[in-house]
Order: C-alpha cells, then sequence, then structure tokens
C-alpha cells in the first residue's frame, strides 16, 4: 500500500501510470475551494481508497468538515461536525458498467490521466447537512409567547394548547 498527500492545487487524483494496487490518499482543503457557503469555516479532510485493477478503479472516500448553522429551535449558532462516506468504480468499457449501481460508477477513457473529486465531495458535504438543525438534541427551544431561551431560564407563560377549531370536527370522533 501506498501513501500520498496531496495539496490544496486541486482534489485529484493522477491515475496515469498508476500501478495496479491499493494507494492511500488524503486532501484537505478550504471550504471555499470547493464553493462551499460562508458557514463553512473548517477545512474539508477528504481520505480516499483507491484499488486500481487492470479493468477498473475502486474509489472509498470519507469526508470530514465542520460549520456554523443556527439552531431551528433556539435560534443560537452552533459549530456541527459533518462527515459522509462515497464510493465509486470506474471502468474503463461500457459494457461492464451494467454490473454496479448506476449511482456509483462511471465510465472513463483508457487515457484518462486523472480523477476529479471536488464536484463529488462538494455534493456530499451539502447532503450530509442535517434537515433539521438542533444544537443539541434536548434543546428547548423559544418560548412561543415571550421569546425566552428555555434552555437558559423558565418562563411564567402558561402553556395553553390552542386548538385550531377546523380539526374539532376530527377530535370529536376520537372521543367516541
Amino acid at each position: 500500500m501506498k501513501s500520498k498527500k496531496q495539496g490544496v492545487s486541486g482534489i485529484q487524483i493522477r491515475i496515469s501510470g498508476l500501478s495496479n494496487d491499493v494507494h492511500e490518499y488524503h486532501f484537505s482543503v478550504e471550504p471555499q475551494d470547493l464553493l462551499l457557503e460562508k458557514n463553512f469555516r473548517t477545512r474539508v479532510e477528504i481520505d480516499a481508497h483507491l484499488e486500481k485493477t487492470p479493468r477498473q478503479l475502486f474509489l472509498r472516500t470519507s469526508i470530514h468538515t465542520a460549520a456554523m448553522f443556527q439552531c431551528d429551535r433556539c435560534l443560537k449558532e452552533f459549530n456541527k461536525p459533518l462527515s459522509a462516506e462515497y464510493s465509486m468504480v470506474y471502468v474503463y468499457h461500457e459494457d461492464e458498467i451494467g454490473q454496479y449501481d448506476p449511482e456509483e460508477a462511471s465510465v472513463i477513457p483508457p487515457d484518462t490521466v486523472s480523477i476529479e473529486l471536488a464536484d463529488d465531495v462538494c455534493q456530499m458535504v451539502v447532503l450530509s447537512v442535517p434537515l433539521k438543525l438542533l444544537c443539541s438534541d434536548t434543546c428547548k427551544g423559544l418560548c412561543p409567547r415571550c421569546g425566552c431561551d428555555l434552555n437558559t431560564r423558565s418562563c411564567s407563560c402558561t402553556q395553553e394548547q390552542v386548538i385550531d377549531s377546523r380539526w374539532q370536527g376530527l377530535k370529536d370522533l376520537l372521543n367516541k
């Protein structure tokens, strides 16, 4: 197994002249180099494991970074670590791609010099952001009446549950 360190100049793996073997790569890039939003302030760390055979290349990639987000419940900013992994098979002939998942396989010409990873890495980072952004799983959020942060103090508001009159008919069915 051979290990190589790559710089910020690009996230690409040179495959031209690469021996049939297992190769390890590490990339560390600034988020703006991947065109990520400004809330991504931590370098993106990418570990790539490439296995080359005469007929194909198998790539496994692990990505780690962090970004600042606003909590959906309490509105405080927090730093969220993000991780993602993906695999890709590169084959040299169109007739060999049918045995792989189309999302995880690509045909490349036999004279390809390098494989560019930037677009895939960027997509995986964006997809690793959860839909519900919470500073913690136990975040209590804000009081809907007075707006105080219920994580730091209690409020004296009464928590009456207001029922929408349009749902009253369904509630009556449940009570029968």
